[in-house]
């Protein structure tokens, strides 16, 4: 049941995270992306920037020479993809998409998924392996006279580990309420500072609750 339950889990949040668009400012055609609804969406991306530019005060938002817009704040252009994405996280060959704030939950879920997933199959194999060999006395016994099968069951030890580790991190970027792009290249980003430098709490400037990019678009 756990390993079925996980199963369908883990394949759902896949799909979610792979067919789900993870926040692009533009569609394909290169145009302001309909879901966004911003008004005289080309005119208020520039004006807010040249706003940006005289107020000391402000955030100085990007201008994306490759899209030809102003990237709202947290976003980044992804090299991969040639889109630009709304609080792009990273790019992901395992889910050959752009990680983004729309589908950001379902990778994370996905890989909380994975761990279960990893588990229930190590559980299961172990167990196999000594009731399908009563005359064993221990399971490195199983694991030697049946070296194919405990193979199988055994090398999602590695998806365990990859996947433990990936969500430690996620999680904790979750808790600050940082992207991994921010995480990286934190230094670039003059949002994260206050007026001495000092990185300020990410959670305070970004509120985990508010809709990503609300005051850009709306």
């Amino acid at each position: 049941t756990t390993t079925t339950t996980g199963t369908f889990w883990q394949i759902g949040s896949w799909i979610l995270t792979v067919g789900s668009d993870p926040g692009y400012v533009l569609d394909k055609k290169g145009k302001i992306s309909s879901k966004l609804k911003p008004v005289a969406a080309w005119n208020v991306l520039k004006q807010q920037y040249n706003d940006a530019l005289k107020d000391s005060s402000k955030t100085v938002l990007n201008m994306d020479e490759t899209d030809g817009i102003v990237r709202p704040l947290r976003s980044k252009h992804c090299a991969v993809s040639g889109r630009t994405v709304l609080r792009f996280d990273h790019f992901c060959p395992w889910m050959n998409n752009c990680i983004g704030g729309n589908n950001y939950f379902w990778f994370v879920s996905f890989l909380t998924a994975t761990i279960f997933l990893s588990l229930s199959w190590i559980i299961l194999g172990c167990t196999h392996l000594r009731v399908s060999q009563p005359e064993n006395s221990s399971l490195w016994q199983c694991v030697k006279a049946d070296p194919f099968r405990a193979f199988w069951f055994l090398h999602y030890s590695v998806y365990l580990l990859y996947s433990i580790l990936l969500c430690q991190q996620h999680y904790y970027l979750i808790a600050k309420n940082l992207t991994t792009n921010e995480m990286i290249n934190k230094s670039r980003y003059g949002y994260l500072k206050d007026s001495t430098g000092a990185y300020v709490d990410s959670v305070s400037l970004f509120p985990i609750r508010n809709k990503l990019n609300s005051s850009i678009f709306r």
